[in-house]
């Protein structure tokens, strides 16, 4: 290379079971500078994360219960930034997916901010149901993919029961 000021893009494949396409997820960009030897760069990931969760409340919700998903993604780029997250939770892990959900998008503050995203869901069946996420920020001018959450467990269900007395 000639000697100059190169930009760079770091990208990560994660290699997990994925809901998604495409798991390659963007963490940032740099820049490094060349000057007739060789240079190492260390890179820190910059682009938003999930810092926390995706959590479940109530925790072991009953059959039809509405329960909310919880997940805080944390931002240490040099820009606030627009994000969402998109949540799976289903009780197979292959599609049809029983619930995928994706929050309202919010502007995580530079240098560390931290937002808190959420979404509600009902589950339908008595069963072990599995959590997935992805965060999704705006970079030029559209959503890109910038962190996953891999499969783990999210709830267990019960069907609700019910006594009925008769008298005869």
């Amino acid at each position: 290379l000639s000697n100059a000021t190169y930009n760079y893009e770091v990208y990560y494949t994660p290699s997990i079971s994925s809901p998604l396409a495409s798991t390659k997820e963007f963490w940032g960009s740099s820049a490094a500078t060349i000057n007739g030897s060789s240079v190492t760069k260390t890179f820190t990931r910059n682009q938003p994360y999930i810092s926390s969760g995706p959590t479940f409340s109530p925790a072991s919700p009953a059959v039809n219960q509405l329960t909310s998903c919880t997940a805080t993604a944390k931002n240490n780029s040099g820009n606030s930034l627009s994000t969402y997250i998109e949540f799976w939770v289903d009780r197979s892990q292959t599609s049809a997916w029983d619930h995928d959900l994706s929050s309202t998008s919010q502007t995580i503050s530079s240098g560390g901010g931290t937002s808190t995203f959420s979404v509600n869901l009902t589950p339908v069946y008595a069963a072990t149901y599995y959590r997935y996420a992805a965060v999704y920020t705006y970079i030029n001018s559209q959503y890109v993919l910038t962190d996953q959450y891999a499969w783990g467990n999210a709830f267990t269900t019960t069907a609700s029961t019910y006594s009925l007395n008769l008298t005869v």
